[in-house]
């Protein structure tokens, strides 16, 4: 009985953890993403146009609701990549988002917390900065001669 406990307790733990680094992501990742240097996005003096992030519009409903129209919300989410909050008494219990955009955010907080993998994206953009990129017809003539050996 108590190894059930200590598990429901964890498992709870870890559900809400997940769902305030959820919210924590979505509410500062856009705003830090859209607040850098569009100069990062040169490369050999053509600038490019910034990729931003945007959190598209979330829709709450409660769950009698989400329970009377899941059908058209779950493909609504798939579909649009609109998320719902659903609620019970007031509070927000749950968030529906495509598979989609779940994996996308999960592979973002994979590379959010590799150390080494940020050290080496904030290298990239620095190399970028200083216009030591490769054109797209370098990358494919080095893609065919390494395919060819």
């Amino acid at each position: 009985m108590r190894d059930t406990v200590d598990s429901d307790a964890r498992s709870h733990t870890s559900y809400v953890l997940g769902m305030l680094f959820c919210r924590f992501i979505s509410e500062n990742l856009t705003a830090y993403l859209n607040q850098q240097d569009s100069s990062l996005f040169l490369t050999k003096g053509r600038r490019r146009p910034a990729r931003l992030a945007r959190i598209l519009y979330m829709s709450t409903l409660s769950v009698a609701d989400a329970r009377a129209q899941f059908s058209k919300l779950v493909e609504s989410a798939a579909s649009t990549h609109e998320r719902f909050d659903v609620t019970r008494n007031g509070d927000r219990v749950a968030v529906l988002m495509g598979a989609d955009d779940y994996d996308a955010l999960l592979d973002t907080l994979d590379v959010l917390s590799d150390s080494e993998a940020m050290a080496d994206l904030r290298e990239a953009q620095e190399s970028l900065a200083r216009g030591e990129s490769f054109s797209e017809a370098e990358v494919r003539a080095a893609v065919k001669r390494r395919l060819s050996a």
